[in-house]
């Protein structure tokens, strides 16, 4: 197996890096977060997968801080919807719950109103670009709400603690979601 050091010095799995194929294959330098351009992303990525609970907790923290900065949505934040999946289905990445929780956060409670988003830039194509970006972004996990049916059985505790507020919030079949949670 494989195994990447991050900048913590922690191993990361080989499993999980494989979660993040294709990390290295987006232009993070052309994308933004918070702080300007997102190239420290895919080291945030990777920080999630690695071994050491601190280098773990950092990771989330700065995704948190960068990408879904107080609660806002940037291109970066979109690009890393798929990774932030991949991680949180590899059995070998701990904190797991972690990760559905920052997933959840970016597709926000409810479906994302352009018209209560929108409106912050007077200049229009760069306010109709955040605003698609909370919507792109909201749409690709609503999307991927089966994923977490398919994770009720886990033997992750600390994911399967996750599951159930996650299907409640993004399920688009509230019935289907409530019954698979009863037959769990």
């Amino acid at each position: 197996m494989s195994e990447w050091r991050g900048y913590g010095g922690a191993a990361v799995a080989g499993t999980a890096m494989g979660m993040l194929a294709g990390v290295e294959d987006v232009d993070w330098a052309s994308l933004s977060h918070a702080y300007g351009d997102a190239s420290d992303v895919p080291e945030l990525l990777r920080g999630l997968a690695s071994a050491d609970p601190a280098e773990r907790d950092i990771a989330l923290d700065g995704l948190y801080g960068a990408v879904h900065h107080q609660g806002d949505v940037y291109d970066s934040t979109v690009a890393c919807v798929p990774f932030l999946f991949a991680l949180a289905g590899d059995a070998a990445v701990e904190d797991r719950g972690a990760i559905v929780g920052l997933l959840l956060s970016i597709a926000g409670e409810e479906e994302p109103d352009p018209d209560e988003i929108g409106g912050l830039f007077e200049d229009e194509e760069e306010d109709a670009a955040w605003v698609a970006n909370f919507v792109t972004a909201a749409a690709l996990v609503r999307d991927r709400a089966d994923f977490f049916l398919e994770r009720l059985a886990d033997p992750d505790p600390q994911l399967r603690a996750a599951v159930p507020g996650a299907l409640a919030q993004l399920h688009s079949d509230p019935a289907r979601a409530f019954a698979a949670l009863v037959a769990a």
